[in-house]
């Protein structure tokens, strides 16, 4: 019995050596010598290790991950590994963050020889396009790269440099508090050239004032408008003249006193777009509550086109200001379509005050015309060629 029981004891004895032995000593798998610095040691030529595959979804549902946690996310295709957070294990071509919403991609496809930049959205659950390089040089820069309407800077493959959005414009500031362009669904963008030359497209374009001062106008010995004092110190000198246009209503066969001017679309102006003709007038008398009503005859013709029959345009009612003694007002006529015409086109014109139209409330009193302008929208700094745009 005795004997028995130090036989039980011996075999309890050894057995706890082994487990012990087995339980701290380094396990190799197709090895019989594993590394010393590796408690698992797997070698094979022929098979690999599998590690837990699962869905994004899965991965983060993992509850108190430990860190060092290693598993393969089918969703991205990618390892993945716990540290305070996830963070994917990527190849050499990316460096990503700690979360992977701010990475630089080297070929986010194969052999796509192209960088793309990208962070977090505002929200910070998405990772966002900013930048790419593309392999023909080409750079885009822009809140969102997969939206071209936030795509705002691009140097293409041709060095042209465009700056601007290349969506829809909705800004307003044109006339009459309209759209600031005529285009509303084209790529709006500054374009910079390899040569340096400047031009907007779209809806960046810009108004311009082609003006037209009431010095350079010629009249005829018939129905001239008077060239009288306006204003002066009220002491030494003759003052400051301006055309003067009388009241014609009931007159010699209603004549309408008039001046004639020339004028030439310039290099900078978007061909094709509309002009926006205005006066500038004021008077000598008190025209509270009065309308002064005046008119445009016109003819445009391109280079190398004939001159057609005129257009008359009157103003109505829009008037900018509210007319007093001495104030600076402005007529708006309706636009003059510019559709077909080009750069260097001439326009031929008279300016009139048609004091016989309904709308002319300013009965007995004169108005002096200071400047007649056409607003234009500019596209470019000027032309490549002397007499065409590109």
């Amino acid at each position: 019995m005795k004997k028995s029981t130090i036989k039980i004891w011996f075999v309890v004895f050894f057995t706890l050596i082994l487990t012990t032995n087995n339980i701290t000593a380094q396990v190799g798998i197709g090895t019989l010598t594993p590394n010393s610095s590796a408690m698992l040691d797997v070698q094979s030529t022929s098979k690999g290790v599998l590690v837990p595959r699962m869905t994004t979804l899965q991965r983060t549902a993992i509850s108190s991950p430990a860190t060092g946690l290693l598993v393969f996310d089918t969703t991205t295709q990618s390892f993945w590994f716990y540290s305070a957070a996830w963070v994917e294990l990527v190849s050499g071509s990316s460096i990503v963050d700690t979360d992977g919403d701010t990475k630089i991609e080297v070929e986010q496809s194969a052999d796509e020889d192209k960088i793309r930049f990208s962070t977090a959205n505002p929200a910070g659950d998405a990772s966002v396009e900013r930048m790419s390089i593309g392999n023909n040089g080409e750079i885009l820069m822009g809140s969102d790269l997969a939206v071209q309407a936030t795509t705002f800077f691009e140097i293409g493959s041709d060095g042209v440099i465009k700056l601007g959005n290349k969506g829809a414009s909705t800004l307003t500031g044109g006339v009459l508090g309209g759209l600031e362009s005529d285009e509303t669904g084209l790529e709006n963008y500054t374009k910079i050239t390899t040569d340096g030359s400047l031009s907007y497209v779209g809806n960046a374009t810009r108004w311009e004032d082609l003006r037209i001062p009431t010095t350079s106008l010629k009249d005829r010995i018939v129905d001239m408008p008077k060239w009288d004092p306006f204003i002066n110190d009220g002491q030494t000198g003759p003052g400051l003249f301006l055309h003067w246009f009388e009241d014609k209503t009931g007159g010699e066969g209603d004549a309408e006193q008039e001046l004639f001017f020339t004028a030439q679309m310039p290099h900078g102006w978007k061909e094709g777009s509309d002009l926006q003709p205005h006066v500038h007038w004021t008077t000598k008398d008190d025209a509270s509550g009065k309308n002064v009503e005046w008119g445009l005859e016109y003819v445009w013709a391109n280079v190398t086109s004939q001159f057609s029959s005129t257009t008359n345009i009157i103003y109505t009612d829009n008037t900018i200001g509210t007319p007093g003694i001495r104030q600076h007002n402005i007529s708006t006529f309706p636009k003059i379509d510019g559709a077909g015409h080009l750069l260097s086109s001439m326009l031929i014109c008279r300016v009139f005050r048609h004091s016989s139209g309904g709308n002319d409330t300013f009965d007995g009193k004169q108005a002096g015309l200071i400047e007649i302008d056409f607003h234009y929208q500019v596209d470019s700094d000027g032309s490549n060629q002397e007499y065409t745009k590109e």
